[in-house]
């Protein structure tokens, strides 16, 4: 027998060598002596720095072994091969901590102090991992879920009293509202997750859900960043928390201040640059014997806004939101807010088509002062008793209330660009015979209604139970919460609002002892006075040249009541056996609204969402979390949920019932190839039932299209609509590159099912009771939500961070993302007047696109899905405390203020006076990027529309409104904080 190189094979030598391996595997293992070896100790404490006795402690590497800590939570592993290690740690009653960069080097001692949370719903997270033990080395990710963790200190770090705008730099996430005004901070901010609408992304308050009763969204206006521990985003199928309803893109969790281990002390104030005052105080902290634990606060923000008294000048105010009649210096209005021109073929579904509605008669009004005043408090106590090391009660609540004038946050700039279909309602055109001070062609820069009185009541409050305990290897945690949401607005009152401006122009005004004939005029466009005897006689045309004037409305639109309540309750109880983790939870709330409207203007006086018009949740939910070794784990978890939906179609007279059901599962899995690197994918089901005011309304009466009407427009409710349902897909990579440098990529698709869209139709014809357009039959188009084919977000986040203790640091984040419907039914842009009649802005395998005037997209708070978007940030700390930094936040193209691409600068400065006390100063927006303190309807960047046409800025197409940033603000802040923990946040 020979060797491949043809040297001869002895037998001699073959059995030799065979001996020898037999021996090899038969024999002892070689003895490893202590040179060789290092040793690994710790202890483990509670919250409260308690020792913890009992906990199992397990160690993973080259070799495995296992132990428990002592009556003074101490543990320690002897003779420990080299290597590296993962330290994992368990006790009933707490979250899992595994520690994976546990560093053995020969003859040398490694400790590993171990802090113990108390298993709670408050947070997303499943185990308290840590990707490092070392300080100023980067965490990175280690959890099978797509998370991004906005701590207290970073609204500190860039001075901002909401938490709107540190949520829009996540890669993402949109949390804004482009359509109203970005000045003021009575505006409410929808976060939106992935490209999902707003109630396709769910918000948790410490881990439970929130009222999303009558919109299907919920608004942080009224959480203060100072009563906030941290805000936790999940995006994407990762997580797998006790329930998952309306968490297509993912889930926002603000998870209020937890009690600290020592007392701690913080008082804040400051100003800013429109006069506004603004301060928090809070106090977190433990007594002597650690049986109680506590976290108070609270915090305020008053501010005029950028507008303080700003003169504006309106349109035809008492017209426009008024009720009828309208009389000047007494004498009846003989007109109404809109022109005669019929609104063009393919638009016949939609009213508010700019091209063809003009205002008569303009006149031109001055000046009434408009702020963008905004009042919040908000409050926050939470108390913790300790029964036992496992037994504990925690109850809290949290608390906002704000006033503001909600004619500021509603505020519209109505310059135009360029001509506007037949003639522009924003530039001053008197009729002919005006001979006044104020040329033709002036704009009127704003047409709102100033003169009516518009101020908005905000209110929210939440309390919430929750108990912990273990018994024996079991853990059982059980939660109460009820909330409250309530909006009033008042906008004038149903008695006749009166007031006094100078005036400017023509109108026709009826003789005195006449009245306009408001019937005759809708049916034959023809403007007459009636006399006492019925006859009609023609108005007169009266000219104003800047006398003060008196004017008066029949009755202003008088409120506007919106109420949610939510109530619910969780029960889970979890197992760990070794390094696997086991739980079963059921969670279960209800949520009634009601919505109720005073508007005679509008023909609209009732509940538009009756009372008892209810959602009630039921979620089961199992999960197992198996970790095969230190270097790989799987999640696996199933969700049962069923809503049962009350309802009524005709604002409360009768009332209905459905139940719908969903089953679906969640899987992650979560590779280590070693301790600077985390690998995960995940794929998994949620859901997004009709919120109420879909399916629990009367609709809206049928409206004439145009005066005189060529057909009868409607919006219908469906009760019976089934939810949308969908599957996404997640793959991952964190990677620490250097000590204090990390990266983190993401890459995602969710395909939608039954997607929420309107769908127009002809539903026969309509004669108005009143007698308009002479009793005749016309068309009647409805336009009700159905379940309309499917929709697809996809996209990529990267975020590259270097996060040192002291020295230079830098942020660079973004996303590049698109979300699009798709497989739409025949016939969706069809209505009997015709193709491409309807949904215009709805364009398969198109980026969704913002709604416009004349035309309609997709959602309720579609605000445009950017096709990319990112933040930068540098940054500089000093061992002293002090700390500068400069941000840049970019929005790119189809983004929610429907501009071109644009970037919005920020930058601050907080110096340490002496340890525990500091003065910062801050700016946002400092070039003024869209700083205008008021949004403008004839802005927006022109948007495709399905039928190659285009909704423009100008032009009888309708017109896209374009968002406003708000104008540059800088903050001066002084802090004092005390307690065996000044200098840092709780």
């Amino acid at each position: 027998m020979k060797l491949r190189n043809g040297l001869p094979i002895r037998p001699r030598a073959v059995a030799v060598l065979i001996a020898l391996l037999v021996c090899s595997i038969l024999a002892p293992p070689l003895r490893v002596y202590a040179a060789d070896t290092g040793t690994i100790s710790g202890t483990v404490l509670n919250n409260d720095g308690e020792p913890v006795s009992g906990a199992g402690v397990l160690l993973q590497g080259p070799t495995a072994q296992n132990t428990a800590t002592d009556a003074k939570g101490t543990f320690r592993f002897a003779a420990v091969p080299i290597g590296v290690y993962a330290v994992v740690v368990n006790k009933p009653g707490f979250s899992p901590y595994r520690a994976d960069d546990v560093v053995v080097l020969a003859g040398n001692a490694d400790t590993v102090n171990v802090t113990l949370a108390p298993l709670s719903f408050s947070s997303l997270r499943t185990i308290a991992s840590v990707s490092t033990r070392v300080p100023g080395r980067a965490h990175i990710n280690e959890s099978t879920a797509s998370i991004n963790e906005i701590s207290s200190q970073t609204f500190v770090d860039q001075g901002q009293l909401q938490v709107t705008k540190v949520l829009n730099e996540v890669p993402g996430i949109i949390a804004f509202s482009g359509q109203t005004n970005g000045a003021s901070q009575l505006t409410a901010a929808v976060p939106q997750i992935r490209g999902g609408m707003g109630y396709e992304t769910e918000s948790l308050i410490d881990g439970h859900p929130v009222s999303v009763g009558s919109s299907g969204y919920f608004s942080p206006t009224l959480i203060n960043p100072a009563l906030l521990q941290d805000v936790e985003l999940v995006k994407g199928p990762g997580s797998m928390p006790t329930e998952i309803n309306y968490a297509i893109g993912g889930t926002v969790n603000y998870r209020t201040l937890e009690p600290t281990r020592t007392p701690h002390q913080e008082v804040s104030f400051g100003v800013d640059g429109y006069g506004g005052f603004f301060g928090d105080a809070i106090a977190t902290g433990s007594t002597t014997n650690h049986r109680f634990d506590y976290a108070v606060g609270y915090a305020t923000d008053i501010t005029p806004g950028p507008l303080r008294n700003y003169p504006i000048n309106g349109s035809q105010v008492p017209l426009l939101y008024g009720n009828p009649p309208w009389t000047i210096n007494g004498q009846q209005v003989a007109t109404v807010p809109l022109g005669v021109g019929p609104p063009p073929a393919y638009a016949v579904p939609y009213s508010g088509i700019v091209g063809a509605e003009q205002f008569q008669q303009p006149m031109y009004l001055c000046c009434e002062p408009v702020n963008t005043a905004y009042n919040s408090k908000s409050e926050l106590a939470k108390l913790r008793v300790n029964f036992s090391q496992q037994t504990a009660l925690t109850v809290s609540y949290l608390g906002g209330q704000a006033y503001g004038d909600y004619l500021g946050s509603t505020l519209v700039d109505l310059t135009p660009v360029g001509t506007v279909g037949n003639g522009s309602f924003s530039i001053f055109a008197p009729p002919a015979g005006y001979t006044g001070s104020v040329p033709g062609g002036s704009k009127i820069n704003f047409d709102t209604s100033s003169n009516n009185l518009g101020n908005q009541w905000l209110q929210q409050n939440l309390f919430q139970g929750e108990v912990r305990t273990s018994a024996g290897p079991y853990t059982f945690l059980g939660r109460y919460y009820s909330g409250y949401v309530a909006s009033y607005l008042v906008g004038g009152s149903q008695a006749p609002l009166t007031f006094t401006e100078n005036a400017w122009g023509g109108i026709p005004l009826c003789p005195t002892g006449t009245s306009f004939d408001l019937t005759g005029y809708f049916t034959t466009g023809v403007a007459n006075c009636l006399q006492s005897n019925g006859s009609t006689v023609s108005p007169t045309m009266t000219f104003f040249n800047g006398q003060r004037t008196k004017f008066q409305t029949g009755s202003a639109f008088a409120s506007f009541l919106n109420q949610d309540h939510l109530r619910g309750e969780s029960l889970e109880a979890d197992r760990t056996i070794a390094n696997d983790d086991y739980s079963v939870s059921v969670d279960r709330n209800i949520q009634t609204s009601l919505y109720y409207e005073d508007n005679p203007f509008a023909g609209i006086v009732g509940y538009q969402l009756p009372p008892s018009s209810s959602l009630k949740f039921t979620t089961g939910r199992a999960r197992a979390r198996l970790a095969f070794n230190p270097k790989f784990s799987l999640t696996l978890s199933y969700y049962w949920i069923q809503y049962n939906s009350h309802f009524s179609g005709d604002g409360g007279a009768t009332w209905h019932d459905s139940t719908h059901t969903f089953n679906t599962p969640r899987l992650a899995f979560l590779w280590r190839p070693n301790v600077d690197t985390a690998l995960r994918f995940s794929a998994g089901g949620a859901i997004a039932p009709p919120y109420l005011s879909l399916i629990s309304s009367p609709g809206s009466a049928p409206a004439p299209n145009s005066i005189p009407a060529t057909a009868y427009l409607q919006n219908a409710n469906n009760g019976q609509i089934a939810p949308e349902t969908a599957f996404a897909y997640d793959l991952g990579v964190d990677r620490r590159l250097a000590t204090s440098l990390s990266l983190s990529l993401d890459l995602y698709l969710t395909t939608l099912h039954d997607e929420f869209l309107p769908e127009t139709f002809q539903n026969g014809t309509y004669s108005s009771p009143s007698g308009q357009n002479g009793g005749a039959p016309l068309p009647l188009y409805v336009t009700e939500t159905q379940n309309l084919g499917h929709a697809r977000y996809e996209g990529l986040e990267v975020v590259l961070a270097q996060t040192p203790l002291t020295g230079w640091g830098f942020q660079v984040q973004g996303s590049l993302q698109k979300a699009y419907p798709y497989d739409l039914p025949p016939g969706f842009y069809n209505t009997a007047a015709g193709p491409y009649t309807a949904n215009l802005g709805v364009i398969p395998n198109v980026n969704f696109q913002p709604t416009g005037i004349g035309f309609n997209s997709v959602g309720n708070t579609t605000t445009g899905t950017p096709y990319a978007m990112g933040y930068g940030e540098l940054n500089y700390r000093t061992a002293r405390g002090n700390f500068y930094n400069a941000g840049i936040q970019y929005f790119g193209p189809n983004n929610g203020f429907n501009r071109p691409p644009f970037a919005v600068v920020s930058a601050g400065v907080r110096v340490q006076i002496r340890p525990g006390e500091s003065l910062q100063l801050t700016g946002d927006n400092i070039f003024n990027a869209y700083g205008q303190p008021w949004y403008s309807y004839f802005a927006g960047t022109p948007v495709p529309l399905v039928n190659g046409q285009h909704g423009q800025s100008a032009g009888v197409l309708g017109v896209v409104p374009g968002g406003n940033y708000g104008p540059p603000n800088v903050r001066l802040q002084f802090t004092q904080e005390l307690g065996s923990a000044a200098g840092t946040r709780p």
